[in-house]
């Protein structure tokens, strides 16, 4: 009882004592029962009866320490012998002085070019009365930041082969160190490795909610995909292998069309957002695939829309999945986008499938794979499928081939039990492999011809001659034809929004509403999918994939005006949002939705589809600017709750020109002259705006700031010049961007800002006159050459000179200004220099 006792608790113990890094009696003690060892070596430990320094020996050492390390950690301890085979471990003589750490762990980092800190110590132990001296190697656990450490040099030969291979990875299963092969041998490596007594490492039976990672992702439909996938572990290992290389962050999946790249991707995928590396946060898969072929049907599927279109628009879509404000890129450099790109992208660590590329064109294929090679990161990574490699090594492309015969007739049965036909044998199934080369969705195809009844051979041989049938569901298109012209109409507009709401469908379609409402009576019943309400008030559309392909197809026929009903639909969309899954999709519908109400003015139901959605997501930049525009409808805007959204929303990253718009006319119903000036700054910072336009609201708010400081007797003039000084500057900046007729007007409003700004500090008593010669100096620096302006400048020297007491620290402040006043007339215009009074002015001077 009590061994059985020990045995199943053992583990348990032995873990504690790793991850208390005790090297001392407390792990050896669990592990004895009277007087022997427990007759197992494990996952967490294992006995060496000798201790030698020959290569071989000291490679297996190596090779041992590198698998613990890799795993959970665990002991080795010397001086233990194994005298009945399985049943029987005793504590034998050592010679302690043949074990050197620094020569293990030198030849650790030989052989692997990593360090790995181990302890060794001697233990004295007793048993039946007689004390035993026992080595005992601590070996931590890898730190779950850390990649798993690989091999970077074969092992010594034994038995004519290397003890280990460059390029493997070991890990600790059972009591045996092995090499990883297999997909869950590295979803093991890659996981926090947290152990339970009973089930083992990262069991999904164990309640350690601590160890729990959650990966956001927005994978497809898997019955889009892969509805039964088999086999491909080299492939899969080969991508979770490519997760610990730190030199190349992009994978390329290549081969011919219907192998598999895309279900590989998938796979891989599915499995890594249950056992991700430490770090990564999301998975995001971008495709340019719209239609999905199904052989077995013989079929084409609509997926998503294309996430991109070429090199351009997929930096866009990274910088939308970054939260970028991609708006801003029109005017940004090829190479700076990068730049930002490269930084917003190590924010959000992410696993970016990247499928279907060889639906663009070449060069923006290559263009799309640089692009992936240079913005990848430790984080970051890029899993791209095509059918071109693009003369790329196989370091950065896995080829994808047929499923290989074992594999296929395991693919061929799960077909063949799913569609229940005939039984196959394997000579049939060798046929079928060759002429399909083991191509997935080609095999499927043949397979539809032997669902109809065809012997298979014969089916193969007619699957040869044909290209392959491209028949549609007959009774629905003729289901689709029979409808009225303004019901067709409608089933367009549901397709081109996919997902819409009722009064988006009456704006977009032009319908009235009781027509609309008899034109939904007529689809519901055949095409139309309910979909969830945001608001209870508010019903949403939209149609199934089948229907979708068809329409797609006849689109033409379906409204007269059908290209002007799509861009009519485009607009009204919230844009790359609505397309994507999860909160972004859900928050772009309820934007679309919440507008659509606003136009018709149903203001509450705009307010109470916003806050649906805020409840959920009470940060969400784009929902706290749309619950602002909707306030700004009611007949009593509460400006500061308003002025709060707007500020919150900026602060959440909101940069759009409708928030600053908005969030001006908001603090101008304020009449806050702070708020303008707060609003015009944060504008400035965005490039998506009229500078010129920004520049005049900042100084505008500046003036507004200086003419409530100047009616307020308790602040000082100080403030209020400054205020007017940053209003010039503000100005200034204008000048370059306008024409020439509206740059001698802003020129006119600059001098009389100017002359008011010298007539309050000419009238102060709070300005020094060489403070005030400071003052214009600025002025005069940033174009105001008027003479008027010099004649200033001069009237303050004179009145300097004349102040008493001239101190030394004074008389040298006077020679700098004066110096100052020199070379601006001597930098004058030429033309500037003919009147009386600038010559006045240089000969007293001079």
């Amino acid at each position: 009882m009590e061994a059985s006792y020990r045995l199943s608790n053992i583990n348990e113990k032995i873990y504690e004592c790793l991850s208390a890094a005790s090297v001392g009696v407390e792990p050896l003690n669990e592990l004895i029962i009277g007087n022997t060892f427990i007759p197992k070596e494990g996952l967490l430990w294992d006995y060496k009866e000798l201790i030698s320094s020959e290569a071989i020996a000291l490679a297996k050492t190596v090779l041992q320490i590198v698998s613990f390390y890799n795993t959970c950690g665990g002991y080795l301890i010397y001086g233990v012998k194994e005298t009945v085979k399985d049943k029987e471990f005793c504590p034998v003589e050592v010679d302690f002085s043949q074990l050197n750490p620094a020569q293990i762990r030198d030849k650790i980092k030989y052989y692997t070019g990593t360090n790995i800190d181990f302890t060794f110590r001697d233990v004295v132990i007793t048993l039946s009365e007689e004390e035993h001296a026992l080595g005992l190697i601590h070996i931590p656990k890898r730190p779950i930041s850390v990649n798993p450490v690989s091999f970077i040099k074969n092992g010594p030969d034994k038995k004519n082969k290397p003890l280990f291979k460059i390029d493997q990875t070991y890990f600790r299963q059972l009591d045996e160190c092995l090499p990883a092969t297999k997909p869950s041998d590295w979803q093991t490596l890659f996981s926090d490795r947290g152990f339970h007594p009973i089930y083992g490492i990262n069991s999904s039976e164990s309640n350690d909610a601590k160890s729990l990672k959650i990966i956001t992702h927005d994978l497809p439909d898997k019955n889009l995909i892969c509805s039964n996938f088999i086999g491909r572990n080299e492939a899969l290992s080969k991508l979770w292998e490519w997760l610990a290389d730190d030199l190349e962050y992009t994978k390329i999946l290549s081969g011919d069309g219907g192998k598999g790249k895309t279900s590989i991707a998938y796979e891989f995928c599915r499995t890594f957002v249950k056992s991700a590396p430490l770090g990564y946060e999301r998975v995001v898969w971008l495709s340019v695939k719209q239609k999905q072929f199904s052989g077995i049907h013989n079929e084409f599927y609509d997926l998503s829309e294309s996430d991109f279109t070429d090199s351009i628009s997929f930096l866009k879509c990274l910088g939308e999945n970054c939260a970028q404000d991609v708006i801003e890129y029109e005017s940004l450099s090829l190479k700076q986008i990068k730049r930002e790109l490269s930084t917003a992208l190590e924010v959000f660590p992410t696993l970016y499938v990247v499928d279907d590329i060889d639906s663009l064109d070449e060069d923006e294929q290559r263009k799309v794979v640089d692009n992936c090679r240079q913005l990848g990161s430790d984080n970051v990574r890029f899993l791209i499928t095509t059918r071109k490699k693009f003369g790329y090594s196989s370091d950065l492309c896995i080829d994808v081939e047929g499923l290989p015969l074992s594999d296929f007739d395991s693919y061929v049965d799960s077909l063949v039990e799913k569609y229940s036909l005939s039984s196959i044998n394997s000579k049939d199934k060798k046929s079928l492999h060759i002429a399909s080369d083991g191509s997935p969705l080609l095999s499927a195809s043949i397979l539809r011809l032997f669902k109809l009844g065809i012997p298979l051979q014969k089916a193969i041989t007619e699957w040869k001659g044909a290209a392959g049938e491209d028949a549609r569901h007959a009774a629905l298109l003729r289901e689709i034809n029979s409808l009225t012209q303004e019901a067709k109409r409608l089933l367009l507009t549901i397709f081109y929004f996919k997902n819409c709401s009722f009064t988006e469908l009456k704006q977009a379609s032009g319908l009235e509403r009781l027509k609309l409402a008899d034109c939904l009576e007529e689809l519901q019943s055949l095409f139309l999918v309910n979909e969830p309400k945001i608001i209870d008030s508010e019903q949403r559309f939209s149609i199934s994939n089948t229907t979708s392909l068809i329409v797609s197809e006849i689109s033409h026929e379906m409204a007269f005006d059908h290209k002007k009903l799509k861009d009519v639909v485009k607009n009204m969309k919230a844009g790359p949002v609505a397309k994507k899954s999860g909160n972004r999709r859900k928050v772009g519908l309820a934007i679309n939705q919440a507008v659509a109400l606003l136009k018709d003015g149903r203001i509450p139901e705009a307010l109470e589809t916003v806050d649906n959605e805020l409840r959920g997501m009470k940060e969400n930049p784009d929902l706290l600017l749309m619950k602002g525009r909707c306030l700004l409808h009611t007949d009593k805007p509460d400006y500061e709750q308003i002025r709060v959204l707007f500020r919150t929303s900026h602060k959440n990253g909101q940069s759009k020109s409708l928030l600053f718009e908005l969030w001006l006319q908001t603090e101008q119903k304020l009449n806050s002259s702070n708020g303008i000036i707060e609003v015009a700054q944060k504008a400035l910072e965005s490039d998506d705006i009229d500078s010129i336009r920004w520049y005049e609201r900042l100084a505008k708010g500046y003036i507004l700031r200086a003419n409530n400081r100047s009616s307020d007797l308790n602040k000082s003039t100080d403030s209020e010049v400054k205020d007017l000084m940053e209003a010039s500057l503000a100005l200034t900046n204008t000048l370059s961007g306008l024409e020439k007729a509206s740059k001698e007007l802003r020129i006119e409003e600059l001098n009389s800002l100017h002359d008011l700004i010298w007539d309050k500090i000419e009238n102060s008593n709070f300005f020094s006159w060489l403070s005030s010669f400071d003052i214009l100096h600025i002025l005069v620096s940033r174009g105001d050459t008027r003479t008027s302006m010099y004649l200033a400048l001069d009237r303050c020297l004179i009145e300097a000179k004349q102040e008493r007491p001239q101190t030394k620290k004074k008389k040298e402040a006077i020679d700098i200004c004066h110096n100052k006043l020199v070379r601006l007339l001597e930098s004058r215009p030429e033309k500037d220099q003919v009147d009386r009074p600038f010559w006045d002015i240089k000969q007293h001077l001079d």
